[in-house]
């Protein structure tokens, strides 16, 4: 949901249409929870989609989207550890937000990320995760 929020926060602050936000949703929803492709790398497609006005007959547009799935996915992968949600999430971001300015030479803000729910998950990596904050 973190990575849903913020998609939407850029989406309103860059002055879209609410339907698109409704597209969005639906898409996310769509997605079947514990089947280990993180959601959080599909959601950085569905925000390129989304921006990009992308369809499945769109060629540029459909590219992007797939592309920056897959760069979130193998940056997610080759982070290592069981699952940690928030740590996706917080990965898919930054990568999102390379990827845009990559390719759209759109600078979206960042800030220093400091996982705050290492409490809440047992397989938490703590000081193996690049998030962790003691």
């Amino acid at each position: 949901m973190l990575l849903h929020f913020s998609i939407l926060s850029f989406l309103f602050q860059q002055h879209f249409v609410e339907y698109k936000y409704l597209l969005s949703f639906e898409k996310k929803t769509m997605m079947y929870s514990g089947c280990c492709i993180c959601g959080a790398a599909v959601g950085t497609g569905i925000f390129m989609s989304v921006i990009l006005n992308s369809t499945p007959l769109s060629v540029q547009e459909r590219k992007l989207s797939n592309l920056i799935v897959a760069d979130s996915l193998k940056t997610i992968a080759l982070s290592g550890g069981p699952r940690c949600c928030k740590r996706d999430c917080f990965i898919a971001l930054e990568t999102a937000i390379s990827f845009v300015y990559e390719h759209l030479n759109i600078k979206l803000g960042s800030s220093d990320i400091k996982c705050i729910f290492l409490n809440n998950n047992n397989e938490c990596l703590h000081e193996n995760c690049r998030y962790y904050s003691s």
